[in-house]
């Protein structure tokens, strides 16, 4: 039987580097064009000098305060909404704060895991017929480590949209002011990061070696352990390999013929393996699409049938009795109990450490429901991880977005707008393209392979989405953070230091993140 493939479409962090904060200029605002203004508002940047560290990431916070300006002989509506905006290169994230989300004229405004680099920031205000009446732009010295504040102005006219008169002599006065502070974070959180190759070339196959000598065939999922050894499922290779930390590529297990035999390393057999995942004590559990079954190798190398008939279908039970429909994804939570991603079922499974299966969340029918149980729906459901606490998050591939479930099988939408695409942005107002792998940190934050977007998206408790790493276009380069390219990365594991190690599997490669 041919196997059945998963079509997978071939920020951001604030570091050190110079923060530019901008806006329109006057001839660029159809309101003061109109009223013949040609003078931007004021902006009084303080910039404190920040000992670099590229392992710290930024946060970019705004506290805005609103005003109301009033003139002789104008009349204009209090503000409706502020739009501020932030780009670097190709990453762009803007968001709108409401009238109703000021307090006291004051609100506060969070940009979180912006990378290094030059950031450009601009406000513009806007009243409620939706003209640009208020803009700012300048720029302040700003690196990664330590808090760095500095305040921008905006400063808007007040105008009769009806019937325009010549502005007054004098300009008027600021009135709105953003005053922006980056805010120091862990030295160990991931900054979008140095990219680099750790193994595998352009050509694929399958060859043991180190580094770039090694070869693989459509690398795709990837787990650690806990003496810093990585584990990688490859796909048309039919094996698990090991490469260890100083990029030494091995075969732990798999003959290169698809199949399924249970036994010692190299004698035992896969069909198509996917997912993989590692207990606390070094085990690794792999999800075998084509075999229907979930597979175990220990620490010395057996591989044994966790569970899973073999048979496709759909059927709880105990071990080999129950039914798996093409596996993808599998998680191991902090009590050992694997959590599996049941592709074809529609399905998140969970597997005790007895061996018996059920069914957590998902039912039959393909779409998109939050709820609990069997209420909820997937939609060729990838990616699966665990975090400390016991909640799980999921790939939903199909509906492109970030699932979240409790421990008690609710299931919740953390981001994704259910629309293939690239945007950054909070919960729903952000888009994936195919999301598949998964890996959460400490701090509850959820890493992401955006394999159709070619990039490393980072997705905070809040909901809050970011770029790490990617331009966005498929390819080849090791560089930094948006500067590096990729091909439809699809596994993604985060060690203790912060590293991330990347399946890049339509480059054939191992990529490394630093």
């Amino acid at each position: 039987m041919q196997p059945r493939r998963v079509v997978r479409h071939a920020a951001a962090i604030l570091a050190a580097g110079t923060l530019t904060i901008t806006g329109c200029q006057a001839s660029q605002s159809p309101l003061l064009a109109q009223s013949g203004a040609g003078s931007s508002s004021g902006f009084v940047p303080a910039a404190a000098p920040v000992a670099n560290n590229p392992a710290a990431v930024g946060s970019l916070q705004l506290a805005i305060g609103w005003g109301k300006a009033r003139q002789l002989q104008y009349a204009i509506a209090d503000m409706d909404h502020l739009k501020v905006e932030i780009t670097k290169g190709d990453f762009y994230e803007s968001k709108i704060v409401p009238r109703s989300e000021f307090v006291a004229d004051t609100a506060q405004l969070k940009f979180e895991n912006l990378a290094t680099g030059t950031w450009t920031i601009r406000g513009t205000a806007f009243d409620n017929a939706t003209q640009s009446i208020g803009f700012a732009e300048e720029t302040a010295a700003v690196s990664a480590g330590q808090a760095a504040t500095a305040s921008l102005a905006i400063r808007f006219m007040a105008v009769n949209y009806s019937n325009p008169l010549p502005l007054p002599t004098q300009a008027p006065t600021p009135s709105l002011e953003l005053a922006l502070d980056l805010i120091e974070t862990p030295a160990n959180a991931p900054n979008g990061g140095i990219v680099s190759t750790l193994a595998g070339s352009a050509q694929r196959g399958w060859a043991d070696g180190t580094s770039a000598n090694a070869r693989f065939n459509y690398p795709e999922g990837i787990t650690g352990d806990p003496l810093g050894n990585l584990y990688v499922t490859d796909y048309y290779n039919h094996r698990i390999r090991r490469i260890t930390p100083s990029g030494e590529v091995s075969t732990l297990a798999g003959s290169g013929q698809a199949g399924w035999v249970d036994g010692m390393d190299t004698s035992a057999q896969f069909n198509y393996p996917v997912g993989i995942a590692s207990d606390k004590g070094g085990n690794l559990y792999v999800a075998d699409s084509n075999n229907h079954r979930i597979r175990k190798i220990t620490t010395t190398g057996a591989v044994s049938t966790v569970a899973g008939s073999g048979k496709i279908g759909w059927a709880d039970g105990t071990s080999t009795k129950a039914q798996f429909a093409y596996p993808q994804g599998v998680a191991v939570d902090a009590a050992d109990n694997l959590y599996v991603a049941d592709y074809g079922n529609n399905r998140i499974r969970k597997i005790t450490t007895d061996g018996d299966v059920t069914t957590l969340a998902g039912n039959s029918q393909s779409g998109w429901s939050d709820g609990n149980g069997a209420i909820a729906q997937f939609n060729s459901p990838l990616g699966i991880t665990a975090d400390s606490t016991g909640d799980l998050y999921v790939a939903d591939y199909g509906n492109n977005l970030i699932r979240k479930i409790t421990a008690g099988g609710t299931v919740s939408t953390l981001a994704g707008s259910g629309q293939s695409g690239w945007s950054d942005g909070v919960g729903m107002t952000a888009k994936f393209n195919y999301p598949v792998g998964l890996a959460v940190d400490g701090a509850g934050n959820v890493y992401v392979a955006d394999s159709g977007n070619h990039r490393i998206r980072m997705v905070s408790p809040n909901g809050q989405v970011s770029t790490l790493v990617g331009t966005g276009k498929w390819g080849w380069l090791d560089a930094s953070g948006v500067n590096a390219q990729f091909n439809t990365p699809m596994g993604i594991v985060i060690d203790t230091s912060g590293r991330f190690y990347i399946t890049d599997t339509f480059n054939q490669r191992i990529r490394l993140v630093r």
